[in-house]
């Protein structure tokens, strides 16, 4: 089992670099200059000619790729047109505030989806459970934007509890848990905007699989033996039906990474989807390219995890 999954992630390495030459390929060639940004109104076509010409852009794409191969391999993914920066400091910079939104909202999304799935798969066609299924098409049928909009109105500007946007600079003087609670303030929206949008879909699946799990024969049998209720849900139900919630969480990993664009756009949150919105903007190719990697990196990884994940919840599934 274990020789398969490490055969699976090093296949990860010809994966990216395929990636890699496609969406290189795709960024360079998208209509626009990312030179743009540099030249400024009234410079003489001298200096306009020096700048192309240390910006390589007359080379063909497959000879600057190469190219970018090789510096990515020494640490050097090339300079932002747009920010005038390295790619790794710039993306380095903003790609740790995404990975806090990502972990918050994953676990966030996990504590509203695991007890309303739960106790309306139990409860089934009880008042509550009437009521979870209600909020929950509510939630399907809502796009994170608007779930966004609704709690800024509400939680930022009628009831003044969290900031809206933005992440500040905080002072090097200031203590980690001071640190810390500045942080978690500001991530407060966006990670519930996102949790309660992802959550909806594993409150459905949880729900489904326990009501599913009630009927079968294992649970009879443990019922006519005595076994406590409590223990017959523990051991037996919510064990099964957990299967298509704990298979998907690399999924929601990537999903949450990927689909940060839209919240940090929302809430002008420093992360790399808000830079990948700009740098498409700013035809700035070079951070596009480091990005979209990072994506499909991502992509890759999740699917990895899902499928180690689903081998330790049920040692009968093997992968190839």
């Amino acid at each position: 089992m274990w020789n398969r999954i490490l055969r699976r992630f090093f296949f990860i390495i010809p994966q990216l670099l395929a990636f890699s030459l496609l969406v290189f390929a795709l960024a360079q060639w998208m209509p626009g200059d990312p030179l743009t940004g540099l030249i400024i109104p009234g410079m003489d076509q001298s200096s306009i000619d020096a700048i192309q010409a240390n910006a390589i852009l007359d080379d063909p794409w497959y000879i600057r790729y190469l190219q970018w191969i090789a510096n990515m391999l020494r640490g050097d993914f090339g300079l932002s047109y747009t920010y005038r920066m390295p790619v790794e400091v710039l993306v380095g910079a903003r790609f740790g505030n995404t990975l806090w939104l990502a972990t918050a909202s994953l676990l966030l999304s996990y504590l509203i989806a695991v007890p309303l799935g739960i106790y309306a798969g139990r409860f089934n066609g009880s008042l509550g459970d009437k009521v979870i299924r209600f909020l929950n098409s509510i939630s399907f049928s809502l796009p994170v934007f608007i779930v966004a909009l609704v709690l800024v109105w509400l939680f930022g500007f009628q009831l003044e509890l969290f900031p809206t946007r933005g992440m500040p600079l905080l002072p090097e003087t200031q203590s980690v848990f001071a640190s810390l609670w500045n942080r978690l303030h500001h991530l407060a929206l966006p990670a519930l905007a996102f949790a309660l949008s992802a959550s909806a879909g594993n409150i459905q699946r949880l729900r489904s699989g326990i009501i599913e799990a009630k009927q079968e024969d294992y649970v009879l049998t443990a019922r006519s033996k005595g076994v406590p209720e409590s223990m017959v849900y523990r051991r037996h139900i919510f064990r099964n039906a957990s299967m298509p919630v704990t298979s998907l969480f690399g999924y929601d990993i990537t999903g949450f990474i990927g689909s940060s664009i839209f919240i940090e756009y929302i809430f002008s949150y420093p992360g790399i989807g808000r830079l990948f919105i700009s740098s498409l903007e700013s035809r700035d190719f070079s951070v596009i390219v480091v990005l979209l990697l990072i994506y499909g990196l991502a992509a890759l990884i999740g699917t990895l995890v899902s499928d180690v994940i689903l081998i330790i919840a049920d040692p009968r599934v093997r992968i190839r």
